[in-house]
This record gives structure tokens, sequence and C-alpha cells, in this order.
């Protein structure tokens, strides 16, 4: 991991990337890993370790596409969809360089409903100097599983990002909410499930007309943000997040040499959404104080940014909170250039919080600018409230959606190779069993040669 004992900075010297073991898992069992030892690279004490499936075939990806950190601009690879069929991206290392400047996987739609993409089996290498993403989205027609996502706590690289904001990804936000079972067929949403995600300061964007399933996932030492309509033209349209678990390590050094700056387990920024039944502990230590779990913003009434800048009246456009539905109200907003371009519907359609396990729970914040370059003196705390906009309770007549996606079951996981020589340094050791989904693996003073590792109980 990046902040070894005595490191320090956004990625430690040496590398962590440098040290890393190869072998086969023999057994686990509660909180005790033991790995079979083939291989190790680099030695010394560290005070993080993770796990991840080691892939068949390496991808570095070099590509400099000139648009800098732009992930919506052309990937490394890139998925038109059509309704021709799915592709499937599987058993694939990808590794970013420090020169790459573009998404290592990126997909595009043709239609609002198409067959999914599916992206199985693979580990994502992240950050190394790039602040490209792992996989852009500008659709709601992705299933992810059994992939792992690693970064340097880099705070610019994401795992995923979803921002469709052409016309046909609109309409998004002018239908009704699919959340849970009311995605009959699990053909609406996108969902990533069985994967884990590591040292990621987001390790998700979710963005413009976005409607994601995030669930039984592990977030080791990552929150997740999203966007809503300040900085871009719509925002999130609403996320289901459940049955993750999210592990934060507070090794009590009060400078932060070692312990990372995680913000959240999940900063909304818009929309609606459900967080139920989640493993949340506190995010406090000594170094970067006392964080809330979840936390809501709605940054255009102090930004003169966006698609509705310094915006003075409730409710905001696409804030927390709304939604679509019967009864909707249809508004259009006149700017400039925007004329017509960005009439919204305000819907009351609130966020629920509810079932979150952990010494964190269900801790709720605001997060409000200092900042008022508007000069318009609006309180965050009349745009979002309790019981308005989000409530701390089941929401009525929520059902989870079919678990595992009915499209996971017929696809097996490819094959390992037994003690497999890395194909480059950058091959942090790596092995795990993705179907019985064991956790982050730590251990505070832990030498690179020790075969029995420290894991998370297993939350599944």
């Amino acid at each position: 991991m990046p902040h070894p004992p005595g490191g320090g900075g956004s990625e430690s010297n040496p590398p962590a990337r440098g040290t890393y073991m190869e072998g086969r898992v023999t057994s686990y069992s509660g909180t005790t890993l033991v790995i079979d030892i083939t291989t190790t690279v680099g030695s010394g004490t560290w005070t993080f370790w993770w796990i991840a499936t080691q892939s068949a075939t390496t991808v570095l990806n070099d590509y400099n596409n000139g648009a800098g950190n732009n992930n919506g601009a052309t990937p490394l690879i890139k998925v038109s969809q059509s309704q021709a069929g799915s592709t499937e991206i599987a058993g694939i290392h990808f590794v970013a360089n420090p020169t790459s400047s573009s998404a290592m996987v990126g997909l595009g739609t043709n239609a609002y409903i198409v067959p999914k993409t599916l992206i199985r089996d693979c580990w994502f290498s992240t950050g190394n100097g790039s602040g490209s993403a792992a996989i852009f989205a500008a659709t709601n027609q992705g299933l992810v599983w059994n992939c792992s996502f690693d970064d340097t706590f880099s705070q610019i690289a994401l795992g995923l990002q979803f921002k469709w904001e052409d016309s046909i990804g609109r309409s998004s936000w002018s239908a009704n909410s699919t959340m849970g079972a009311e995605d009959t067929n699990g053909a609406t949403n996108f969902y990533i499930e069985n994967c884990d995600f590591h040292a990621y300061l987001n390790a998700t964007d979710f963005d413009s007309d976005s409607r994601v399933v995030f669930r039984h996932n592990i977030l080791d030492n990552s929150g997740m943000a999203s966007h809503g309509a300040d900085t871009g033209p719509i925002g999130l349209r609403h996320v289901e997040l459940y049955d993750n678990e999210l592990v934060f390590d507070n090794f009590g050094d009060c400078d932060g040499h070692v312990t990372l700056p995680v913000n959240w387990f999940f900063w909304q920024r818009g929309g609606t959404s459900v967080i139920m039944d989640n493993i949340l502990p506190a995010i406090s230590s000594c170094a970067w104080g006392n964080k809330s779990n979840v936390t809501f913003s709605v940054l255009n009434i102090r930004r003169n940014t966006g698609g509705y800048p310094c915006w003075t009246q409730y409710p905001a456009p696409h804030q927390v909170g709304q939604g679509y539905g019967p009864g909707a109200v249809s508004h259009s907003y006149y700017s400039g250039a925007n004329y017509g371009r960005l009439d919204y519907h305000t819907y009351l359609e609130p966020a629920y919080i509810w079932g979150n396990s952990g010494t964190g729970g269900n801790r709720v914040g605001l997060n409000a600018e200092s900042d008022d370059p508007c000069g318009n003196n609006q309180l965050l705390t009349y745009y979002v409230q309790a019981g308005r906009d989000y409530k701390l309770e089941a929401k009525p007549g929520y059902q989870k959606y079919t678990y595992p996606h009915p499209l996971t079951t017929s696809r097996p996981s490819p094959p390992l190779t037994p003690s497999a020589t890395p194909s480059s340094p950058q091959n942090v050791l790596k092995k795990k069993e993705k179907r019985k989904k064991t956790k982050h693996q730590k251990s505070q003073k832990t030498s690179a040669n020790e075969m029995t590792k420290r894991l998370a109980p297993n939350s599944d």
C-alpha cells in the first residue's frame, strides 16, 4: 500500500507496488488467510496489504489522448454499445503508466436500453502518476463483478466514473425510479458487485444521469463520491449502496504519515439514493479528525458554475432528495446560450438511510462550502433537511434486486495460472478467492515474507 511506516506523501518510496508475494490460498477461516507463497519480490515491513487475482494478461495503459484528465475523451479500449449484443471483458490486469491520459475502458451507447457490457475477473491498477480512471461509462448499461481496483491514494484517479450527458442520457432525469425490484429485469441500472477497491479518495463518481447499484463490495481505505447539477448540467439520478463493507485503518499517527485521509463512505451531491445494510466504521483519527459516513451537499447555491449557478430557491434543480415521478412539475430555465436546454422537474424523492452497522452506522453530515462568490448567503441547512430530503428509515416498498445479477451466473471465472510469473514489477502480490469474497488483508507490522495475514471478517 502507498504508506509504509516512515513513508509519507501520496506514494511511498520505494513504491509499495514493488513489494509483493504470489501464491495460492490454502485456507481461509475467520480472520486468518493462509497463502502458499511461491514468489516474493522486495522486502520490509508494511502497514497495509491487499489481495487480488493475478490475471493471465497484463495491459499497460501508456496511451495519451491529449485530453488531460478528461475520462470522457477517447479511452484505451472503447466499447460502442448497440443492439447487436454484449461485449465482454474478462481476465485482464490493466496498469496505468505515469504518461497515460485516458480511461482504461470507456463505454458509450446509441440507445437508452441495450445489452449490457460485461466486465469481470479483471484487476485495475490506477495512479502511478496518472489521473485516468479505470472505467468510464456514458451509459447505464453495464455489469462489473469480481474485479479488483487499487490506487496509490493519488486523490485524482477514479475506479469508475459515470457521466452520460447526451440527448439519450438526459431522459434518465425524466423517467420514474428503477431502484431495487423496480428494475424488473435488471436491464436499466448499472451494477457493480463482488468487487474490492483499495486506497482511493473516491473509488466512484456517480455523475450525470447515472442509475447505479453498488453492492457486496469492499472499500478498503476508500470512499465514494458523486456530482450534482453544480459543476455539470445534470448530476446523479439515483444510486443504491447496500451490503458493502468500508474498512478504515486508524494507526494512531497524528501527522498522517501512515493513516490515509479517508473523508467519507459516500458524498452525495444530487439525486436520490438508498443506503442500507452496509458495515460502516467510524471514520475517526488523530491525523484527520472525525468524518461522517454519508455527507450531503448542494454546491450550486454558492458556486457560480454549472447549469444553474448561484441558485437561491428551494429546491435547487436535481439536488439531493429530488427525482421524478407522478406529479412532477416541469420548469424552464433560461440562461443565455442554454436557453431551453436546461429544463428540469421538481419532485420530492428523498434519500433513505437505514440498517447500517458498525461504529459509524447511519452517521450523516452536511458538507457546506464556506466560500460564497455568489454573495447570496444561501445556507445548506435550508436545502437539505432530515425528514424531508433524506430520511433515516426504510424506504417504503423497497426490495433489493436479485443478487447476484442473473447475468453473472452463466459466466465462469477464468482459470488461474499456478505460480504465475509477474509480467512487470507493478504486480503487487495477489491472490483472491472471488467466489468466497474474501476481504481486506492487513497487519500493522507484517513482514513481506510471512505466510499468514490478518483479514477483516467476511460480510457476505
